[in-house]
């Protein structure tokens, strides 16, 4: 009886453990994601910007040439 009921919680010690893991693993990978996406968005900002400057600096052009 001793023995079995070791045996049981050693089991659930076990699948607590991985349970845990698994939990750790997946904020991590969270955490991973939202930092990749963060950047993402800044890059995609910043080339943004720069088209935006080359759009403005060809407009500025073309209506200094159109004069």
């Amino acid at each position: 009886m001793k023995a079995q009921r070791q045996l049981q919680i050693a089991a659930r010690g076990k699948v607590r453990d991985r349970r845990m893991q698994s939990a750790r693993v997946r904020k991590y990978y969270d955490e991973y994601q939202v930092r990749q996406r963060s950047r993402m968005l800044r890059k995609r900002t910043k080339e943004e910007l720069v088209r935006l400057r080359g759009v403005t600096v060809m407009h500025t052009i073309v209506l200094v040439a159109n004069r």
